[in-house]
């Protein structure tokens, strides 16, 4: 079944549940309505997000933060912060006292500082098995910006493999998160 196909079906059921809930399209802006279920590009990431957003995690995630977050993430993803957190810890050994990687700031956002709230916009799918979902995210009086989250469909459940960095002002630079976790001194 493709994106599309599960998508629509995740909505029609997501409406269906609003439905008979009163909620409206404003107190889902706002967050009172909790992410749909399913296995929808859509639904995923807004879970995701709202798990980042209860953690959230400092840099990149602690072992403990990362196992709450994996059933949203590929493999691919996992094994490149895996990667990464060993980058980091040899970082440690060898160069004691110094600021090692990864250890501040919000990995899975364009900002720095992280996000105090999102909005899933829309899926654009890019295949029968993947799709760009774009979530408008804020940070208390900072300008709104947009983040790619790109959703695959491996091993049986759609997974965030990367998410493509709008950049969000001068200081922060877009790129991807794979590229992030990539980073080598």
């Amino acid at each position: 079944m493709s994106f599309k196909a599960r998508s629509i079906l995740s909505v029609s059921a997501t409406l269906f549940a609003l439905v008979l809930t009163g909620c409206t399209r404003q107190e889902m802006t706002r967050g009172v309505t909790p992410c749909p279920g399913g296995d929808a590009p859509e639904a995923v990431v807004c879970r995701f997000y709202d798990q980042v957003q209860e953690l959230p995690p400092l840099g990149l995630p602690s072992r403990e933060e990362q196992a709450v977050l994996a059933p949203y993430l590929t493999l691919e993803l996992l094994r490149r912060m895996d990667e990464a957190r060993t980058y980091q810890e040899a970082f440690e050994r060898e160069h004691p006292g110094d600021k090692p990687p990864f250890v501040d700031g919000s990995l899975f956002t364009s900002l720095f500082e992280g996000f105090d709230r999102f909005e899933v916009l829309r899926a654009e799918e890019l295949g029968s098995e993947e799709a760009n979902v774009v979530v408008r995210f804020g940070y208390q009086d900072a300008d709104p910006w947009e983040d790619a989250v790109r959703v695959t469909y491996v091993e049986g459940r759609t997974a965030i493999a990367d998410i493509v960095f709008s950049g969000a002002g001068p200081f922060n630079p877009g790129g991807r998160l794979s590229e992030r976790l990539a980073w080598r001194e």
